[in-house]
């Protein structure tokens, strides 16, 4: 594994794993007095939302105060494998969308 330099703090030494399709730095390695220790991001996250003050794991916890509305779509998917060919199966979906976008929505298609 390779590790690339992410900052300094109080000496010290913090670096993210570095691999390939791993852009979230699932694994930390920190540095100092030349002592080296390895953690993965659950575990940080862990520690901090145990032992850190109240304020610190809200902190950590995004909140959103958006209005959401549940939006309902109808689906049509033509079969060509194990039905019989050209039937037609009509699938409703409910997703969230923010009420701003729900009211700009008229209609959409899915392909």
């Amino acid at each position: 594994m390779t590790y690339k330099f992410l900052s300094e703090v109080d000496g010290i030494k913090v670096e993210g794993i570095e691999a390939p399709g791993d852009k979230s730095n699932s694994q930390f390695r920190f540095t100092t007095k030349g002592k080296t220790m390895e953690f993965k991001r659950d575990f940080l996250y862990s520690m901090i939302m145990l032992y850190g003050l109240p304020e610190q794991a809200d902190d950590m916890v995004v909140v959103s105060d958006k209005k959401i509305r549940t939006v309902r779509r109808q689906l049509n998917i033509k079969a060509k494998k194990d039905l019989k060919k050209g039937e037609i199966i009509v699938v409703e979906i409910d997703f969230p969308v923010s009420e701003e976008v729900a009211d700009k929505i008229k209609s959409f298609k899915i392909k």
